[in-house]
């Protein structure tokens, strides 16, 4: 246990690297673990990476019993949040607790990685991929709903023995016995999958326009409002969600609406609408709002869309959701929990 406890002080601080990178974590995304002789560390639900200062961020769970539990058909999500070690901890562990449990290696890391994530929403996201990672030890996991049903898909992909795994609109897993090889693969994989040419869209500022009352104010982060100013870029974010995070924290689309005399009513009836609907609105040509009690880390998923728009390949052919992988995530009890715990104030 020494070592296991040792191991996970490193991790921590490894995941307050990353979790402050915003090309690889983007608020309260991505987990991290580690497992020894039974026992697995893993991320708590809901909390930040880059925020996470000493043990009381992560949650020991019975490896054994999460793997038995994996196992039974009938398994749930509160299936697995009972094999935690201290039955009395108030937090709960990260939903992903099985997948990183079936993962055959000591370190586990999941990440959101940008440059993944513009490849993985595409339609061909496998052919693609195999040309980039070609030679490397990896798996690609079609998109199933997180919890139990991509555990299971992971788990599966894991008896190969592959140590990376590009999960398809959600992100990246890295798997190894130390940190070290962990680090060397996401940069080879990442390397591989640099976007060499982004999108050329003007620098914007953040407008001006006067919102006050209409329960919106403009994003803080000025390359966020580049959305605005490109029809494609807006029409596609239109159309629906093709991210996890994206949908939970900002809803299935963002409303588009025109800076005329009308603006001020029509985001004022929009900022009652339940969140996430509506958590954020373009603004044609001029800009992207937030409403002001949008989930905590919308703004920061905002400027990851913009990321992702950024370096997607000029023939992309986006998956999105569909209303039912929709409906599933945005009534999940897991993603209701996050949502509650990134409540402004709280």
């Amino acid at each position: 246990m020494p070592n296991l406890l040792k191991d996970l002080d490193r991790l921590i601080a490894y995941s307050r690297v990353i979790g402050a990178t915003p090309h690889m974590i983007q608020a309260a995304g991505g987990n991290t673990s580690v497992k020894s002789d039974g026992v697995m560390w893993i991320k708590a639900s809901g909390r930040w990476l880059s925020d996470i200062v000493d043990r009381n961020g992560f949650l020991a769970m019975d490896v054994d019993r999460t793997l038995a539990v994996l196992a039974k058909p009938e398994a749930t999500d509160a299936d697995m949040r009972a094999c935690v070690c201290d039955e009395s901890a108030a937090a709960r562990p990260s939903v992903e607790v099985p997948m990183h449990a079936a993962i055959p290696y000591r370190f586990v890391v999941h990440s959101h990685c940008i440059d993944v994530i513009a490849i993985a929403i595409q339609r061909d996201a496998e052919k693609r991929l195999n040309k980039h990672l070609n030679g490397l030890d990896w798996a690609f996991v079609p998109y199933v709903k997180p919890g139990v049903p991509l555990s299971r898909c992971v788990s599966k992909a894991a008896q190969t023995g592959v140590k990376i795994f590009v999960l398809a609109n959600h992100g990246l897993i890295v798997a190894a016995d130390t940190l070290e090889e962990i680090d060397s693969i996401t940069h080879e994989v990442l390397r591989r999958l640099d976007a060499k040419t982004a999108a050329d869209i003007p620098a914007a500022k953040t407008p001006q326009m006067d919102l006050e009352g209409s329960g919106f104010s403009w994003a803080k982060d000025s390359m966020s409002h580049q959305i605005a100013l490109d029809e494609t870029w807006s029409s596609i974010l239109t159309k629906g969600s093709f991210a996890p995070d994206l949908l939970v924290f900002l809803g299935p689309a963002l409303p588009v609406l025109e800076p005329d005399d009308t603006m001020q009513d029509e985001l004022a009836r929009l900022s009652k609408s339940p969140l996430p609907l509506s958590g954020a609105v373009i603004i044609r040509g001029v800009g992207v709002v937030l409403r002001d009690d949008a989930f905590l880390g919308s703004e920061a998923l905002l400027r990851s869309a913009r990321d992702v728009l950024a370096v997607l390949p000029k023939d992309s052919e986006i998956a999105f959701f569909s209303e039912n992988e929709q409906f599933e995530l945005l009534n999940w009890d897991a993603e209701k929990y996050r949502q509650a715990l990134n409540v402004q104030g709280e």
